[in-house]
């Protein structure tokens, strides 16, 4: 249920179900909304190779991690099911595509951008390209290159914010509205999703697992409810065991201003 018609959206109070249990305060980010428009930062010729190799160890941590979570579901679930393994086989082999990986370089070599540029690049031309032509393939591309570049990104920004992506250093909750990849759910550091808030049947039941072997709170709403709130916005999400209720509203005790 959601507040009535017309209410404050700071007054907005999410009931649902919970998937996983855990009780969160963060900043909202929407998937799929991310801005990866990014004011591009070149680099010296003498530091080309560095920021090469800087790419490629952010690209190793960011498989590393994919090979940890399978591991993570393997324990939750001894017999993996075919279409687990596959969707966590998928996720490497994006994080491992050709195409995508020397587009990136391309541009450290050719345009001298630095590492972190030219991800942003890659993932913005690849939106664009969804929005003028329209094809499944180009928006399942650009979905792809979304969640692979948070990923990789992470590595790149360990310790410093990722511009149009980290709101918050306490803890991200996703909002989702779509089908939820493993990607989304993968980046550490401050992306690192503290809870997840999704429309019905957003989540597989393998990623459902995978959220709460991490202790990741999880709520599923209704059929047909919308999520009022917007990206930036500081959230509460308090979920009971699996099965049980679950409750997503805005932080009364803060009092800075919500992000638009």
């Amino acid at each position: 249920m959601t507040a009535p018609h017309g209410a404050d959206r700071a007054g907005s109070i999410l009931m649902g179900t919970s998937l996983s249990a855990g009780q969160v305060t963060g900043r909202a980010l929407w998937v799929q909304q991310e801005n990866w428009m990014h004011s591009p930062r070149r680099i010296e010729r003498a530091g080309v190779a560095r920021e090469l190799n800087v790419f490629r160890h952010a690209l190793q941590c960011a498989q590393r991690e994919a090979q940890e979570s399978m591991q993570v579901l393997a324990r939750v679930i001894p017999s993996l099911p075919t279409g687990t393994r596959e969707r966590l086989q998928d996720h490497l082999h994006a994080l491992s595509d050709a195409v995508w990986i020397a587009d990136v370089e391309s541009l450290v070599l050719a345009e001298h951008l630095d590492a972190r540029s030219a991800v942003h690049k890659v993932i913005a031309e690849a939106q664009r390209a969804a929005q003028v032509v329209g094809a499944k393939e180009h928006r399942s591309r650009a979905r792809r290159l979304s969640g692979v570049g948070r990923c990789v990104l992470d590595g790149l920004d360990s310790g410093e914010e990722v511009p149009g992506l980290s709101v918050s250093r306490a803890g991200v909750v996703l909002l989702a509205k779509d089908p939820l990849l493993l990607a989304d759910l993968l980046p550490a550091g401050p992306t690192r999703p503290a809870a997840v808030v999704c429309t019905a049947g957003q989540l597989e039941e393998d990623l459902v697992h995978w959220l709460q072997a991490r202790g990741v709170a999880a709520v599923e709403l209704g059929a047909g409810n919308p999520i009022p709130f917007r990206t930036g916005d500081r959230l509460v999400v308090t979920a009971e065991q699996p099965g049980l209720g679950a409750r997503v509203s805005h932080d009364t005790t803060q009092r800075d201003p919500v992000t638009a």
